[in-house]
């Protein structure tokens, strides 16, 4: 299905009733650093939500690099060159881990975007710009709980090869329990494991993509499928062992695009809330 499509179908579904802040703001904004590598071997804990320190696993994802955008093969849309979007390879990207603590008797997986408009009336429409400032909602893209102790991650493409019509299907699989992920809120289909990036194309905030990986203390969550990233991340709040991180960013607007072609870097080198115009 053409991303054009599909994001006028899903996403207007998420919230019919938010409504954009009022303003003039056309410049692009990336509002918040991309995040830090949470993997130090002299500060070896990190702090969730300023409440709680965990120890940190090392968390790897493969072709990406902490704070930069992800490469276009991970994506569920891509820019299409004419100022649009596409269909992307959506190849699910390789994570693997090290150095969980005793104790561990399983992990769970969770990629959100937290960046994603809560009201997608005006997304994808020619002519038309979502501000940097209109309310936004997390968007999960990938749950995957009950991941064995054992494990040590996942393989490039062990959860998706591509676009399926319809969604993948969710429920137990040999690396653990696929959740459903947030395509499905276009109201049809499945939409198990993994389903990348793909953010409308007049979006001027840049979005991020939180790459998360739990430890925890017990071997299952307990959740019926369908399981969903705000059960899992409510049943296992209280189990939480170690905690890793990487955050990735990615567009397909292209004034974004042409930024960053002009800036000759990715957006890692951005200050935090800086905002720009494009005038080259």
């Amino acid at each position: 299905m053409n991303k054009t499509v599909l994001s006028g179908l899903v996403f207007a579904s998420l919230s019919s009733t938010a409504l954009y802040a009022q303003a003039d703001d056309t410049s692009l904004s990336q509002p918040e650093a991309a995040g830090a590598m949470v993997f130090d071997k002299a500060h070896p804990t990190i702090e969730l939500e300023g409440k709680q320190a965990y120890a940190a696993l090392e968390l790897r994802v493969g072709g990406v690099t902490d704070g930069a955008p992800i490469p276009d093969k991970f994506a569920y849309c891509i820019p299409d060159g004419k100022g649009q979007s596409k269909d992307g390879e959506n190849i699910s990207p390789s994570v693997t881990w090290l150095g969980a603590p005793s104790g561990t008797q399983s992990y769970t997986l969770i990629v959100v975007d937290d960046d994603v408009p809560a009201d997608f009336t005006n997304a994808n429409q020619p002519a038309k710009e979502l501000p940097v400032n209109a309310p936004r909602q997390p968007f999960y893209h990938w749950v995957v709980a009950d991941i064995p102790a054992t494990s040590l991650g996942f393989i490039e493409g062990a959860d998706s090869k591509g676009i399926t019509p319809g969604g993948k299907t969710f429920g137990r699989k040999h690396y653990g329990i696929d959740g459903r992920n947030d395509y499905a809120k276009m109201g049809s289909g499945d939409h198990g494991g993994y389903d990348g990036p793909c953010p409308p194309w007049n979006d001027l905030r840049m979005h991020h993509y939180h790459f998360q990986l739990y430890a925890l203390d017990i071997p299952s969550l307990g959740l019926r499928n369908p399981l969903t990233g705000p059960q899992a991340l409510s049943v296992m709040k209280n189990h939480i062992l170690a905690r890793g991180e990487i955050t990735v960013t990615y567009s397909t607007n292209p004034r974004w695009l042409a930024q960053m072609n002009i800036d000759k870097a990715n957006t890692s080198d951005m200050i935090p809330g800086e905002k720009f115009d494009v005038t080259q």
